[in-house]
């Protein structure tokens, strides 16, 4: 396996990305470590459950993916990764200073992941899509949403979802409108545009790129609805975007490969398990929470929105406004590890 590009000195350790290439959120992550000039590794999982990499040498239960690892801290949701790696790597960060510049981005990304962007995207993934027909893959989202999400129900929902897909084009072109290049007019993309980029070039390319088996475009209607004619600003946006992140992409050429199988998992494995925790200074438990946990007290964690049905179990070790970690015992006696969540749309619950 290639080694990652070397850490500065002061880094806590190697950072490693569990990812497959469709992930959507994997190429959020992916963009901003090159954006940044970070060295990061990869290690592929499958686009569904099992990973026996994640539950079963590792005792993970998250389903979601990216997964993040440095050193035996494990962050969890790109929520808690984007602004860990911001404080470890403070030099040229791409987050605002100012503190209401902090807060419309934070608004801005809350908004596309759980505010509909990013699920009314979703709700526009054509029957012909590769991973529709794999009944696997579809049983999977099934279960993680509850049952809400199959070819009955996309089919029953997509007017409904292109409608709301069109009234979020119609912000993001508002935000352009004065021909801004980066949404934060910064002299290249910033957070606001990882925040935003993502989910909108995810539409255009679904719209552009989906054919049925007659070489018929699936996704005419969704190519209409979110045309170049009525969004000509978000349409040159994302074009600055793809170009922005894909040559950021060709300069960090020795970071990011993505490594497969079973040697190279329990290569990244090894790596975790011999490494020190990242955070050296002990989490904090802030007592006074309105949950009212106490430090020490064994709970469970789970997303409300999808993949609620996988809990992780631990040892409360931190809680802040915005962040909870707990520990957890590796399989085969091999330590511990902490795992960092957001707090928000998560729910934690004593066990």
């Amino acid at each position: 396996m290639p080694s990652a590009k070397t850490l500065p000195n002061n880094h806590p350790g190697e950072i490693i990305l569990f990812n497959f290439p469709e992930s959507v959120f994997g190429r959020r992550m992916t963009r901003y470590f090159n954006l940044r000039s970070l060295p990061y590794s990869q290690i592929r999982v499958p686009p569904n459950m099992p990973r026996p990499i994640l539950q079963e040498k590792l005792g993970i239960n998250y389903r979601r993916i990216p997964i993040m690892a440095i050193g035996r801290d494990i962050y969890i949701d790109t929520r808690i990764m984007l602004p860990k790696l911001e404080k470890f790597f403070p030099e040229k960060r791409l987050g605002a200073q100012g503190h209401f510049d902090a807060g419309f981005e934070a608004m801005l990304e809350e908004f596309v992941i759980d505010g509909g962007p990013f699920w009314r995207t979703a709700g526009c993934i054509p029957e012909t899509a590769p991973f529709m027909q794999n009944e696997v893959w579809m049983k999977d989202r099934s279960d993680g949403s509850g049952g809400q999400f199959n070819k009955e129900s996309l089919r029953e929902n997509r007017t409904w979802s292109l409608s709301q897909l069109r009234l979020w084009f119609g912000i993001l072109e508002k935000f352009l409108a004065d021909g801004r290049k980066w949404i934060s007019r910064t002299e290249g993309p910033s957070l606001s545009d990882i925040h935003a980029g993502w989910q909108a070039d995810w539409a255009i390319n679904m719209a552009g790129d989906m054919n049925d088996d007659k070489g018929e475009h699936s996704t005419a209607d969704m190519r209409r609805v979110l045309s170049r004619d009525e969004f000509p600003n978000v349409h040159a946006w994302v074009e600055r975007f793809r170009k922005a992140t894909n040559e950021a992409e060709s300069a960090n050429k020795s970071a990011g490969a993505l490594d497969e199988g079973k040697e190279a998992g329990d290569e990244i494995v090894k790596r975790i398990l011999s490494s020190e925790f990242t955070e050296a200074e002990s989490p904090v438990v802030d007592e006074s929470d309105v949950l009212g946990l106490k430090k020490g007290q064994r709970i469970s964690i789970a997303p409300v929105d999808f993949g609620f049905t996988h809990k992780d179990q631990g040892t409360l070790v931190g809680l802040a406004k915005d962040e909870v970690v707990i520990e957890i015992d590796v399989p085969g006696d091999n330590g511990k590890l902490r795992l960092h969540y957001p707090r928000i749309n998560f729910k934690i619950l004593p066990v």
